[in-house]
């Protein structure tokens, strides 16, 4: 409904904080600001060159956020120490990250049309490997069977750095061309693959997807995804997570 996307363009429009308790003993809490990051519209024609790349028609609503932005972070902090990126690794892996120009942490990432396929190859050789060591030989018909299942799904986005992703899952019923957001959790990445199982559907589309993290971030992050967003206050090694959000 167009009254939902006026909605979601004024609500990212803005910056936001979160109310957030720490991690651990004590009841003390910070206000930490978040940032909602809006790119340039993709075109036309970047949009039509993802669905044939990725061999999809894209969702409406899919469509329309492209068109908006070109992807985009949401509730988001920018890394601005080796915040859990420890020793040599992490901190590779931490100018990985800038380099490719995902300098943000906590919240969720949809990705832009550029992103997309090549996330959708990491993430598919990721849950497959997952597959390959879960099935035995005996198992091959239910290995087939998922992995049928991941060829028709559209890995759109993310949590940073958390290895918990958000897809399209085509394989469920639709609704006027929309289809079902569903969530992958790194812990249980096969459970999703069960179509009957309502469990790991969070929306009912992407404009959905936005409309439910707008009207209460903090449960969406720490309930709906996760519950694995914290936030840093800049002087502590303190984890903090979302209890209530205001925007600015």
């Amino acid at each position: 409904m167009e009254d939902n996307w006026q909605f979601i363009r004024e609500f990212y429009a803005r910056k936001g904080f979160f109310t957030c308790a720490q991690r651990g003993p004590g009841d003390e809490l910070r206000d930490i600001q978040v940032d909602n990051v809006w790119y340039a519209p993709a075109s036309e024609k970047e949009i039509a060159s993802l669905e044939k790349k990725m061999s999809k028609r894209l969702t409406p609503s899919h469509k329309r956020f492209l068109s908006m932005t070109n992807g985009g972070f949401f509730f988001a902090q920018k890394i601005k120490a080796p915040i859990n990126a420890s020793g040599l690794m992490g901190r590779i892996s931490l100018k990985i990250l800038r380099i490719m120009g995902k300098d943000y942490e906590s919240g969720f990432q949809l990705y832009s049309t550029n992103e997309m396929p090549c996330e959708y190859k990491w993430t598919y050789k990721l849950m497959k490997e997952v597959a390959d060591e879960t099935f035995d030989e005996d198992e091959d018909k239910e290995k087939q069977q998922y992995l049928r299942w991941l060829d028709n799904v559209l890995i759109i986005g993310e949590e940073p750095q958390s290895g918990n992703y958000l897809s399209i899952d085509y394989n469920r019923n639709g609704n006027s061309g929309e289809y079902p957001v569903i969530f992958i959790n790194h812990e249980v990445p096969l459970s999703c693959s069960v179509i009957e199982n309502d469990e790991s559907v969070i929306a009912c589309s992407i404009e959905n997807l936005l409309v439910q993290a707008a009207k209460n971030p903090a449960n969406f992050l720490m309930k709906v995804l996760g519950g694995l967003a914290t936030y840093s206050d800049g002087n502590t090694d303190i984890d903090w997570y979302p209890k209530s959000y205001r925007t600015m």
